[in-house]
């Protein structure tokens, strides 16, 4: 750290945990206004006649594909008109940062720190200058439909990928309120690869991958992951326990992918840890979690025996998903006539 800044950690007002984009986490979003990152830039508190020279706000992210990981740095000149010292009490904004630096003139200037805002009181001497600077630390989440989850998603809530389209948002905004006299700020926004980029308002490509813009208005950032030429998108691990009729308990380890945004491939190991193994191949079409409505999916694949012999089958498989998932399957194999019915609950990593 430099000497003049003072880091803050900044904690979430109401932190978004893993994928879900539920009605609940629909609603604490909205009602709580955290559902869009705010960065805003000194804003006077009471009216002043000092004055901005010069504001730039520099916009870095990088990331997966449904996080990125964003630094905003905010540098602002400001300028005392006046023949006699002018103060006035100035609030910084970075909702939702992780880390939060401010330095003015090298001088440790913070007061207060509040729900991401940062307070202090600004001395500029006559006709002098002072320069405000901001650096914070900001992870976004891309989010799709705020009611409904693709297949995929429900039943992989930590590490599955969204194949519907999905945006990260971020509001930044140049230092408002009741300056004597404000120039044009200046935004710059480097945009991640695999990701795309809109706004609101005029921007112009720049040499670095980037976009910039000038004003005095807030800007509505909107970035995109890229949508992949073949549609095949990262699951993850999938755990159950349950039982075989007639025959007692029975495990399942194995993996999920998704194929388009409806249909899921499973490879899947199911065993009672003695005498039973059998690998199966599934697939599986599926509908969306919608509300409080589960993803319901049906599908069929081939099971093969390889204990206590050796035998191909058919299998007929319903699983039902809200996070925690109930699955049905039905397999059997003609070659002694056996049919064996399985029902377990099962998770997604």
């Amino acid at each position: 750290m430099q000497p003049g800044e003072t880091t803050s950690n900044v904690a979430g007002v109401c932190p978004v945990v893993g994928r879900a984009k539920t009605a609940c986490a629909a609603f604490v979003l909205v009602a709580c206004g955290c559902a869009e990152t705010t960065i805003r830039g000194p804003t006077p508190v009471q009216p002043t006649n000092l004055e901005v020279a010069s504001e730039s706000i520099d916009v870095d992210c990088v990331g997966s594909r449904v996080e990125l990981a964003c630094t905003v740095r905010t540098r602002t000149r400001i300028e005392n008109p006046g023949d006699q010292i002018d103060g006035v009490d100035i609030e910084l904004e970075a909702s939702r940062a992780s880390e939060m630096r401010v330095a003015v003139d090298g001088a440790n200037k913070v007061d207060r720190l509040l729900g991401g805002k940062v307070k202090t009181h600004l001395a500029v001497p006559p006709m002098g200058h002072r320069t405000v600077t901001m650096k914070a630390d900001v992870t976004l989440r891309a989010y799709g439909y705020a009611w409904s989850d693709a297949p995929l998603v429900t039943r992989h809530r930590w590490l599955g990928e969204d194949p519907w389209e999905a945006t990260a948002r971020m509001r930044v905004c140049p230092g408002s309120g009741h300056w004597g006299h404000a120039r044009p700020s200046s935004i710059h926004v480097v945009i991640p690869h695999r990701w795309t980029f809109e706004s609101d308002g005029t921007w112009n490509p720049t040499v670095d991958r980037g976009m910039t813009s000038e004003g005095r208005s807030c800007s509505h950032l909107r970035w995109h992951p890229k949508q992949r030429d073949v549609p095949i998108y990262h699951g993850g691990p999938v755990l159950g326990a349950g039982a075989t009729l007639g025959e007692g308990f029975l495990g399942r380890l194995g993996y999920e992918a998704g194929i388009s945004d409806w249909l899921v491939v499973s490879a899947l190991v199911d065993s009672d840890l003695d005498e039973s193994v059998v690998i199966a191949s599934v697939v599986e079409a599926a509908t969306p979690y919608f509300l409080f409505v589960p993803s319901v999916g049906a599908g069929v694949g081939v099971p093969i025996r390889v204990q206590p012999d050796t035998a191909a089958g058919v299998r007929g498989q319903l699983t039902v998903t809200w996070g925690v998932g109930a699955s049905l399957s039905v397999d059997y194999y003609p070659s002694d006539d056996d049919w064996q019915t399985t029902l377990m609950a099962q998770i997604g990593l």
